[in-house]
Order: structure tokens, then sequence, then C-alpha cells
């Protein structure tokens, strides 16, 4: 028994640390003569949720409620799997049995901020702030509940609120914070030299970019994105001074230029600033195509002689 117990502490602190190829290690081991162990199997649903294979965790999870019936854990385990496989009123329901099961104040708020963010994938987001308020009622520093309530109020045009909250999501893992130098993070007061940067996807970065001309009303603006979209922000922003340098943060030419910089500031974090209401979107074209390539096209699809259909997408929901 003890060497379960430290076996399944050393598989768990490995989970933890993302080191998962050596908890998967200890599971296996264990689980090869105990195939129904409830808290290894547990260890092997984060293992897969983890590394992006939530048809195994949904699965393994599935498993796990089968022989804990009781288990709020499990519940919540596959409502993760769940959520991830796009099966949004499985994950709902399955967080609501693990609601009801729960006792345990830790467990119950990450239930919750599980549910809010299963919600917002499905456009519920008057129901979503709900349910990250309740969060916000346990512990009112929440990070991801704040950043979670925060995307419920954007959605519901509470714009001021909205992104202030949003701004707690700024340094988790997918919407990394970046300093170049010893630089403040920008208030949006007019000042001298201020680098703006992706921080998220290239729609994103395309999105957001509609705020650069706003920003060059009040400094100087350096621009650093994916070299995808390096051409496109030049030719759109002819002021700015744009770097397709993400990603390569030991060779950035500013850096090397040794400029000094006043401060700097996700992209995604300008409508702090500058939309706090409606009428601050103007809904204007703010992007220039390539001219080279715009004569190219034409010229190809005149040659063609019949009809040119675009597809239009977008993300999320």
């Amino acid at each position: 028994m003890k060497s379960r117990d430290s076996d399944l502490k050393l598989a768990s602190q490995l989970t933890e640390n993302g080191q998962v190829d050596e908890a998967y290690l200890i599971a296996n081991r264990y689980l090869k003569n105990n195939p129904n162990e409830p808290d290894f199997l547990t260890i092997l649903v984060h293992i897969m949720l983890q590394t992006d294979k939530p048809v195994i965790a949904y699965s393994i999870a599935r498993r796990v409620t089968q022989i804990l019936p009781k288990a709020p854990g499990g519940w919540l385990n596959l409502g993760r799997a769940a959520a991830d496989l796009w099966m949004a009123r499985e994950a709902v329901r399955y967080y609501k049995k693990s609601l009801a099961l729960c006792d345990k104040p830790e467990q119950k708020k990450l239930t919750l901020v599980n549910m809010c963010a299963v919600l917002i994938d499905t456009g519920r987001f008057e129901e979503g702030e709900i349910y990250a308020q309740k969060v916000l009622d346990m512990d009112p520093e929440n990070i991801k509940a704040t950043a979670n309530i925060g995307f419920c109020q954007l959605a519901q045009r509470n714009w001021k609120e909205g992104w202030k909250n949003y701004h707690a999501s700024l340094g988790i893992d997918w919407r990394p914070k970046t300093q170049y130098f010893d630089e403040p993070e920008w208030d949006g007061k007019k000042t001298g030299k201020v680098i703006l940067y992706a921080e998220q996807g290239l729609g994103d970065v395309i999105g957001f970019a509609s705020m650069v001309p706003d920003a060059c009303k009040k400094a100087e603006i350096v621009l650093e994105v994916d070299p995808k979209v390096e051409g496109l922000m030049r030719r759109s922003f002819p002021d700015v001074s744009v770097y397709g340098t993400r990603f390569m943060s030991d060779k950035l030419p500013w850096k090397l230029e040794d400029t000094k910089v006043d401060a700097s500031l996700p992209m995604g974090q300008l409508g702090e600033f500058f939309r706090l209401k409606d009428e601050d979107f103007p809904g204007t074209a703010y992007l220039k195509a390539d001219p080279d390539r715009v004569l190219m096209w034409k010229s190809l699809f005149k040659a063609k002689k019949k009809p040119v259909i675009g597809i239009g997408w977008r993300g999320g929901i």
C-alpha cells in the first residue's frame, strides 16, 4: 500500500509538471495488474487531456465514473474530455453531475470555471456569466473566472468591464505576456515608443489590428507579428515599424539596434483604451491587399470566363 501511494503521488506530481511520459510509465505499470484502479486511471485521463488525446481521455474518464459514480472528480474529467470533443451538451450534463456531488470548494470552483468555458464556446454568454460570478463570489481573485466573465461581458457589449476583466487572461498559456526590456505595460496614454505584440492566432491579430491607427495617435508604434502577416501589416500601416519576428525573441531587430522602448502591450488589450462603446468601432476598411497580387488574380479569374466563388469563415462560434 505504501508503494502504491508513493507511486500515485509521484505520478500526480509528474503530470502536474508536464512530465507526462514519466507519469504514464508509472500509471501503466500499476494498471497492468490493477486495470480498474480509479486513481491511476484518472492519472491517464489527465495525461491524455494534456497531450491532446480527448478521445482516449473520454473513454477512460467514462470508465472511472462507472467505477466511482458518486465521485465528483470523475464527472468533472468526463466533462472536460467531452468539451474537448465539442460535445457541449454532454459536457454541461457531466459538470452538473459533478457540482451536485461536490463538497470541496476548490473542486467546485474548477467545475464552475469549466462549465463557464463550455457555455462561452456555445454562445450562451448570459448563462456563462452567472457561473463565472459564482466562482468570483467564492474567490474574487480567481484569474480564470475573471477572464471568463470578461469574455461574457465583451460578447454582450459591456465593453468597459469586459476589457478590464479580459485583461486577467494576460499571462496564461494561450495568451503569454511579453516584456522586451524593463518597460512597463502601456496604459494607453500619450507617450514615446510602444511595442504592440501579437499574443494569439492570426485571425486575432488581423482583428485587433483595426485598433493600430488609434494607438498611433498616442505613441510611436512598433508592431511585432507572425511573419505570415508581416507584409499585410506593413502595407496597411506604412507609418508603423513592423517586424515579423514573433517566436524569434533572440533575433529582434530593435534589440540589435538597442532602441529605447517606453512601454509594450499585447494587441488584444488595445480595446481597453480604444473600444469602450459601440460608437468606437468605426467599421471601416483598414487592411490593404498587395496590388500586384490583386492584378494577378483579377487577370486569372477573368481568363477563366466563369463565376468566381469565395468562401468566408470565422473561428470559435
